[in-house]
């Protein structure tokens, strides 16, 4: 993969990030519908998780939350998998 490439589907991620930090913020403690955050800028998916599973994710700022098939080889690595959501690792 080009650096290039790397960047824009880091960037891609990032902005997800950025909308789920947005939903997080007005959490209740209920599950919530968080957007996948994969490299996929088309991708419009959502992943059930509570407040806490969330922070969880947010604990280290080189894990993301996608849904298995969405992780991409070369860019990060499976760290976790849940029966509807992956937890992928920047490398």
């Amino acid at each position: 993969m080009d650096e290039v490439t790397r960047k824009r589907l880091e960037h891609n991620e990032q902005v997800f990030r950025a909308v789920n930090e947005e939903i997080d913020d007005g959490a209740d403690g209920t599950a919530r519908a968080y957007v996948c955050e994969c490299a996929d800028a088309a991708c419009t998916e959502t992943i059930r998780l509570t407040e806490a599973e969330y922070r969880a994710v947010r604990a280290d700022p080189n894990r993301y939350v996608v849904l298995p098939g969405h992780e991409v080889a070369g860019l990060e690595q499976v760290v976790q998998r849940a029966s509807d959501h992956l937890l992928v690792e920047k490398h």
